[in-house]
């Protein structure tokens, strides 16, 4: 009830303006940025984002961990490739990933904790704390950006024992939903890694909380963008940017 899926699909709904703007300013037929979406919990957000995006970018419950799979796979492949170029092409050393021609891929990946539980099997559990690890250490790098969500950002939540490691590798936006006195202690520090003093807020109510880039000395208070209420609204205004 924070407004946490709210944000997400604001979220998306930017980054799909953004793809489509560069499209339009670079005559390009395709769009530059593609999105890709996990619903641990098989809810509202992959309900909406199935009837959007194309159904090999969608993964709800247990799906999730053969999309992330898959993710990692297509990184790996980039890495190999620019590799190459790189070796042949010793100007590409320090070039990124749209040097070489790659869309940036960024992937909601929502309920982290319902995925983990949702994966029964030991061996598949494993497989895909692994590869979750895998996708927020070295994925950037080659244009995939995975963007995590959860109710508590505890180790349990990340995967066990590699969810201290998973967790620490989210550095680039860290944000946390609620008003300053509804967050714990333990919630602050987990996001912001240090024992912080969040400013007071002007803004009350869902949709509002607290954000630290890589290059923020300190939170800041934040509100999220008002969405449309109605389910049939808020599906016309993504599919517009279809």
């Amino acid at each position: 009830g924070s407004g946490k899926t709210s944000l997400i699909l604001s979220l998306i709904y930017l980054l799909m303006q953004k793809s489509n703007k560069n499209r339009l300013n670079k005559n390009q037929s395709s769009k530059s940025i593609e999105i890709w979406v996990c619903d641990g919990k098989n809810d509202e957000l992959g309900a909406v984002m199935s009837q959007i995006l194309p159904a090999s970018h969608v993964g709800v419950g247990v799906e999730t961990a053969e999309l992330v799979h898959k993710l990692v796979k297509k990184s790996d492949e980039r890495y190999k490739y620019m590799s190459k170029r790189r070796k042949k092409n010793p100007e590409l050393a320090f070039a990124d990933f749209t040097k070489f021609g790659f869309k940036m891929i960024v992937v909601f990946i929502d309920e982290q904790s319902a995925i983990t539980a949702s994966l029964t099997d030991s061996k598949a559990r494993k497989q895909y704390q692994n590869d979750l690890l895998r996708l927020v250490q070295t994925s950037r790098a080659s244009g995939i950006i995975p963007v995590i969500s959860m109710q508590q950002a505890n180790a349990n939540s990340m995967g066990g024992n590699l969810g201290t490691a998973i967790r620490e590798q989210l550095g680039g936006l860290r944000v946390i939903m609620g008003s300053a006195n509804m967050i714990t202690t333990q919630d602050k520090q987990m996001i912001f890694n240090e024992s912080v003093e969040l400013p007071i807020s002007k803004f009350r109510g869902v949709g509002s909380g607290y954000l630290q880039t890589s290059d923020m000395q300190a939170p800041e208070a934040f509100e999220a963008p008002l969405l449309p209420t109605k389910s049939e609204d808020l599906y016309k205004l993504l599919s517009s940017n279809k």
